[in-house]
């Protein structure tokens, strides 16, 4: 507010229950209008009951809470009354409840001469130590509290139910823990002894992502305090953590550690503090946190006896079809012997049922059906399994540190670290033909039906074109090595 607003403030005050009051309530049935109360953070929206008047003389109120003279129990604007009388947080004195139509509720001291700031000019400290109470007290009174997180990278909103404190809950202030040396909570949420969840108020200073354990939220003070004493629905309020959502999480995790990211999808613990966003999937703030016991039937591994009963090794296989569209998983099993396959999409789609019948690497092998890579699994585990292959379909594993040989003209083995690989030959089961394509040529071959392979970035036709003649004739085939 500049100089020349406040030395006219008091003239203007007499004035706003006048004619910019009738300006603007003079279409409307009261002079209770509705509007949408926008934060600084854009995120806190709620419709209040407020009086629209000139903006600079708007009074800025922060509705801190009191104390009830009576119960000695903390209480915030929005649920006191007149009946009541409440004392002053900070200098004990007594406090008037103001309960206008104007202004949000709040609580003032009774003079102006009064010594005290603390709900005209409160300082840092004593906005976080409102926050708190004010958090404790909605979390204590079971009131239904949604969390939003917008990510960093893709923007989308993520969003999290706080469960509703049980008879074995409580809420704790400044409780103190042991996580990466000693660390204290400024709220905590305990349920049989353990932290369910932990918030931090944030007044200039953020939290140490590495100083808490999943899950904790993060909010403004000022907006929090205002925000509660402004909307009457469900509590839906903004961590302000800057993370990412799991999408873009996975996206990044997938590029920095395979296996990490393979752990996660399957439901099994995951990563570090330090690089990740959680330290396990099922305890990130915004992932559905089972039970101890659904938490184990949640862990998915593939059945190395599945013969025809293949449904669950569909389902894993379905996990990873993002990762390249091009490409589909198949993994085949019987009395222990498994074997996994990527086959290209299209090729996936016309001998499906064959595919999946097939239960013994021998067997899929000497069906002589297309396909790019096979890997005896047998011995291997869920998790080496599905690396391999998702080494493969993102063309990740350098064959060239590898044991190589070949078994006549049907395939070649490679054995990496004990994972053996067979590479199909180009003679057997191919139905597409790779070609040298110029950039400057891709508009070309596609009118002739030709198709881009991302994983050996090579154009392909297949042998059943009618332009295949053409085709070659203009560009030479690829040979696989």
């Amino acid at each position: 507010m500049s100089s020349s607003d406040s030395s006219d403030s008091s003239d203007d005050s007499k004035k706003l229950n006048k004619k910019p009051l009738k300006n603007i309530a003079k279409n409307k049935k009261n002079d209770d209008i509705i509007i949408k109360k926008m934060t600084k953070d854009n995120v806190y929206a709620t419709e209040q009951k407020a009086v629209c008047y000139n903006k600079k003389h708007e009074k800025n109120i922060l509705a801190m809470g009191a104390i009830n003279k009576i119960t000695g129990e903390y209480v915030y604007p929005k649920i006191a009354n007149k009946n009541d009388k409440y004392a002053c947080q900070d200098c004990g004195k007594d406090v008037i409840f103001v309960n206008g139509k104007i202004k949000i509720k709040h609580f003032r001291h009774h003079t102006n001469t009064n010594s005290c700031d603390y709900y005209e000019k409160p300082n840092e400290s004593q906005i976080h130590k409102d926050a708190k109470l004010l958090m404790k007290k909605i979390l204590e009174d079971k009131n239904k509290i949604i969390f939003k997180r917008k990510c960093c990278e893709c923007n989308d909103i993520e969003c999290m139910n706080i469960d509703i404190m049980s008879k074995t809950s409580l809420i704790e202030l400044e409780y103190k823990f042991i996580y990466n040396g000693k660390k204290i909570a400024d709220v905590a949420y305990i349920s049989n002894g353990k932290i369910m969840y932990i918030f931090e108020i944030c007044n200039t200073h953020k939290t140490n992502e590495k100083d808490r354990p999943e899950p904790w939220f993060e909010i403004d003070a000022s907006t929090f305090i205002n925000y509660i004493n402004s909307t009457d629905k469900t509590y839906e309020m903004l961590c302000v953590r800057h993370k990412r959502c799991m999408k873009c999480y996975l996206d990044y995790l997938k590029d920095i550690n395979l296996e990490k990211y393979i752990r996660i999808k399957l439901g099994q613990q995951t990563c570090n503090n330090d690089i990740c966003e959680c330290n396990y999937a099922s305890k990130c703030s915004f992932y559905k946190k089972p039970d101890d016991e659904s938490y184990n039937k949640s862990h998915m591994r593939l059945d190395h006896d599945a013969r025809d009963g293949y449904t669950d090794n569909i389902e894993i296989a379905k996990l990873f079809e993002n990762d390249n569209d091009q490409i589909k998983i198949i993994v085949g099993s019987r009395k222990g012997d498994i074997f996994s396959a990527i086959v290209y999409s299209h090729d996936y789609e016309k001998y499906k049922e064959k595919y999946w019948k097939c239960w013994y690497l021998d067997q899929f092998i000497e069906s002589n059906l297309p396909y790019i890579y096979a890997v005896d699994g047998t011995s291997l585990g869920t998790v080496v399994i599905l690396k391999t292959m998702l080494d493969l379909k993102l063309n990740l594993i350098n064959f060239n540190n590898s044991i190589k040989k070949y078994d006549g003209e049907k395939y070649c083995i490679y054995d990496i670290q004990n994972v053996i690989i067979y590479k199909s030959n180009n003679k057997h089961g191919q139905i597409n033909i790779f070609l040298n394509v110029p950039y400057a040529e891709k508009d070309e071959i596609k009118k002739y039906g030709g198709k881009y392979d991302g994983t050996i970035k090579k154009w392909f036709i297949s042998k059943n074109s009618d332009n295949i003649k053409t085709v070659l004739s203009k560009w030479k085939e690829y040979k696989c090595e």
